[in-house]
């Protein structure tokens, strides 16, 4: 087999196996910190921000939907020793939109309220929403804030139907909630990154001695390239791969941790300068890599597995053995 073929085969699967980790590790810190509830509930904060008492938010909050979702939600058991309780795990566009409309029903309620306490004229409330114009009353009714204004410029059509505002709504809030979880994901490549780098450096993965000992050593790098193409042969996706006792089984033959009687570890690179750059330089490439991803690795070595295989031969022709 080609040498080079095979060492790049054993980096990318030292990549994958290590980046499989990664997934591991910040899908079990995002669950046990509740990352996604968090950015789900501090993006409906920013969203319902009117002004500095946020009544609006405290309005929507209180409404019968969402007490509803809230109580449906729990509390994790992490939430009784932290600072702050999040509300929700998960939002529907149509919640919000019921939500919303509730909200502005108890909002023009409490104004009534008010305006005939202080004797002035009280305006008709409706009960039920079955046309634009009751709708689009209802979301006047809201505490203004960004949110009121930019759902009145979409909806500003008296002559259509409820069922298409309420969707103009849903579709209004599902935009706004995809550019939360598109920062969501920018943030998670971050930490991603030094989860990478943590894991790295704590498994010593110096990409750089990883491939001088995989050139030096044909029986290793033979076994490695045979293990990655095993180990990609029958999965769809990076995802079925993500068990950590199975990753870290596969991660053993390769020359990495922190063990300096193992003949491939230089037990003296700290020594010197050169030492220290060319072990950062190498936890670095690692990282990086790792940092892409497990389905960027996954695709690439299956690609790569399947140029190692040797080409079947074919098989000859039959013959007719009563031919003349």
């Amino acid at each position: 087999m080609d040498p080079i073929l095979d060492v790049t085969i054993g980096l990318i699967f030292l990549y994958l196996l290590l980046a499989l980790m990664v997934s591991i590790a910040t899908d079990a810190m995002s669950g046990l910190l509740r990352l996604r509830s968090r950015n789900l509930n501090k993006s409906l904060e920013a969203l319902l921000k009117s002004d500095d008492s946020n009544i609006l938010s405290k309005i929507f909050h209180s409404t019968g939907t969402m007490q509803t979702i809230q109580s449906m939600s729990g509390r994790h058991w992490f939430q009784f020793w932290t600072a702050t309780r999040e509300k929700y795990t998960r939002v529907e566009s149509e919640s919000f939109v019921n939500a919303l409309l509730e909200a502005g029903k108890t909002n023009l309620i409490e104004a009534n309220i008010t305006t005939a306490a202080a004797g002035g004229e009280v305006k008709p409330v409706p009960t039920l929403i079955t046309s634009a114009s009751d709708l689009i009353e209802t979301i006047q009714g809201l505490p203004d804030s960004n949110a009121k204004q930019s759902i009145l410029t979409i909806i500003d059509d008296p002559e259509s139907d409820v069922k298409t505002l309420k969707a103009l709504i849903a579709g209004w809030f599902d935009t706004m909630m995809e550019t939360a979880s598109l920062r969501f994901k920018s943030a998670m490549k971050v930490y991603a990154f030094w989860a990478a780098l943590f894991i790295v450096v704590l498994a010593n993965a110096d990409t750089l001695s990883v491939a001088g000992a995989l050139w030096e050593d044909d029986t290793m790098r033979t076994q490695i390239a045979e293990s990655a193409a095993d180990f990609v042969a029958d999965a769809e996706n990076a995802d079925e791969l993500a068990d950590f006792e199975t990753v870290q089984a596969e991660l053993r033959p390769f020359p990495i941790g922190w063990d300096t009687a193992a003949p491939h570890h230089s037990s003296n690179w700290y020594l010197s300068m050169g030492g220290w750059f060319k072990k950062i330089t190498g936890w670095l490439l690692t990282a990086l890599a790792v940092s892409l991803g497990a389905p960027f690795w996954f695709d690439l070595l299956k690609k790569l597995a399947a140029l190692r295989k040797p080409a079947t031969a074919p098989k000859p022709a039959d013959t007719n053995p009563g031919a003349a």
